[in-house]
C-alpha cells in the first residue's frame, strides 16, 4: 500500500523558501546590531564626557590648591618682610638715639682725634638717614604711580 500524503499550507500562511528566510533574518540581525552599536557609542561618549569632566574638576582643584599655597606663601613672605622692616626701623631709631647721645658728649671730648672720629660717625649716620628718607620718597612716588604694587608696603 503506497499512499501519498500531501501537506498543504493554510491560506493565512504563505510558503517561503529557505532562500528568502535567510536574508530577512540577516536584515533583522543587522538592524539589531546597528541599534546595539549606536547605544554602545552613546554610552561610550557619555562615559568619555564624564571622565573628561572629572579630569577637569581634578585639574581645577589642583590649580586652586596651588594658588592657595602660593597665596599663603606670599602672605608669609610679606609678614616676614614687614618683621625685617620693623627690626631695621628699630635699629635706625637706636642709631639715631646713639647719634644724639654722641652729639651731646662731643664737647666733653679732649682730643681732636676723638672729636674727629665722633664727627665722622655722626656724618655717616646723617647720610644713612638721608638715604633712607630718599629711598622712602622714591618708593612712595612709585606706589602712587602704581597703587596695585604697594599692597604689602607699610
Amino acid at each position: 500500500m503506497n499512499a501519498l500524503i500531501f501537506v498543504t499550507t493554510p491560506p493565512s500562511r504563505k510558503a517561503t523558501t529557505t532562500n528568502t528566510q535567510i536574508p530577512v533574518a540577516q536584515e533583522k540581525a543587522d538592524a539589531a546590531n546597528d541599534t546595539a552599536a549606536a547605544d554602545a557609542d552613546d554610552l561610550n561618549v557619555s562615559m568619555n564626557r564624564g571622565e573628561r569632566l572629572k579630569a577637569i574638576e581634578q585639574r581645577i582643584a589642583k590649580l586652586k590648591s596651588d594658588a592657595d599655597t602660593k597665596a599663603a606663601a606670599a602672605l608669609s613672605a610679606a609678614s616676614e618682610a614687614q618683621d625685617v622692616r620693623d627690626s631695621l626701623d628699630a635699629l635706625r631709631v637706636q642709631g639715631e638715639n646713639r647719634r644724639a647721645e654722641m652729639e651731646g658728649k662731643q664737647d666733653q671730648l679732649q682730643s681732636d682725634a676723638a672729636k674727629q672720629a665722633v664727627q665722622t660717625v655722626l656724618l655717616q649716620s646723617k647720610i644713612d638717614d638721608a638715604n633712607r628718607q630718599y629711598a622712602q620718597q622714591q618708593a612712595d612716588a612709585a606706589g602712587s604711580a602704581n597703587p596695585g604694587q604697594s599692597a604689602f608696603r607699610k
